[in-house]
């Protein structure tokens, strides 16, 4: 498509408030994780403002993080509250995420301790990996009930990695999202 007069150039579309909102919103209904019609979106020069209730901490983490891929986003306001479907006991939340650790194939090889008080669950153990780490929390988040997860589970790699090992191993991570323009990033380890 080219515009009358434009020369060989594309128009670029001039992303507003409202063409931000139609594209976050957008991009929430292709994503099943979010209930895009639970959630409401307001652009004001960029910085968008999301206001709704899921039933998950995951779905309203998903949410922002959807909305911060969106060309003309500046900035993100996650005012989404979490309401459960159904109100769960403490003791019930508990017996969720540990059952939900257990079921999932990549966490049921941890040991991982869960504690719930005032729908705050803590996550404590030890794990190989911060990717470990990261998935048991995902995985607590995605307990209807759950409002906080605090992740104290550490974590201690096995084998030694040199600087060199790691730094090539982010740059082929960055070379890979699509999210970053890998050439506009330097790389550097340092112990």
């Amino acid at each position: 498509f080219l515009p009358a007069g434009s020369g060989t150039g594309m128009a670029a579309i001039t992303m507003t408030d409202t063409n931000i909102e139609i594209a976050v919103e957008d991009e929430l209904m292709q994503d099943q994780a979010v209930p895009s019609y639970l959630v409401d979106i307001q652009s004001t020069e960029g910085i968008v403002t999301l206001t709704g209730r899921v039933n998950t901490l995951l779905a309203k983490e998903r949410a922002r993080a959807i909305a911060e891929t969106v060309k003309g986003v500046r900035s993100v306001v996650n005012r989404i509250e979490v309401t459960p479907e159904i109100e769960k006991t403490d003791m019930e939340i508990q017996t969720d995420v540990v059952d939900a650790l257990f079921a999932d194939p990549v966490t049921e090889s941890f040991e991982i301790d869960v504690s719930v008080n005032d729908n705050v669950v803590t996550l404590e153990g030890k794990v190989d990996s911060y990717l470990e780490k990261k998935a048991a929390e995902k995985v607590a988040k995605s307990i209807g009930g759950v409002t906080e997860v605090k992740n104290l589970v550490t974590y201690d790699y096995k084998t030694s990695r040199s600087d060199a090992e790691l730094a090539s191993e982010i740059k082929t991570t960055l070379q890979w999202d699509t999210l970053v323009d890998d050439a506009l990033v330097q790389v550097s380890v340092k112990n």
